[in-house]
C-alpha cells in the first residue's frame, strides 16, 4: 500500500517537473521596450549605489509605472486577485528578492 501511494507521488511529482520544463522550454522569450526603458532611465538615477538597491528601485519603479499597485497587497500577503497572472507577478517577485539577497549576502 505505502509502495503504492509512494509511485503515485513520484508520477505526480514527475508529471509536475515535465510540465513545467514543457513551459520553460516552448516559452518564446519577449522583450518589453517599455520596460527596458525604465529599467534604464532608473538605473542611470540611480549611478553609484549599490547593485541591489538599483535593480530594486528599478524593479518598483517597473511596478509604479505599469500600474501594478503592489504595496497594499504585499502588507496583506496578497497579490491582487488569486489567478495565474498575479501568482506569476508573486513568484517574479520572490525569485527577484531572493536572489537580490543572496547577491547581497556573498559580498559581505
Amino acid at each position: 500500500m505505502k509502495d503504492d501511494k509512494k509511485e503515485k507521488s513520484e508520477q505526480r511529482y514527475m508529471e509536475r517537473i515535465r510540465l513545467i520544463k514543457d513551459r520553460v522550454v516552448n516559452t518564446r522569450p519577449e522583450m518589453d521596450l517599455e520596460n527596458a526603458k525604465i529599467m534604464t532611465e532608473s538605473f542611470k538615477e540611480t549611478a553609484g549605489e549599490p547593485l541591489c538597491i538599483r535593480k530594486a528601485k528599478a524593479f518598483r519603479r517597473q511596478c509604479r509605472e505599469n500600474g501594478k499597485d503592489l504595496g497594499s497587497g504585499i502588507d496583506r500577503g496578497v497579490f491582487g486577485n488569486d489567478n495565474e497572472a498575479t501568482n506569476e507577478i508573486a513568484g517574479e517577485m520572490f525569485t527577484f528578492i531572493s536572489n537580490e539577497i543572496e547577491s547581497y549576502r556573498s559580498k559581505f
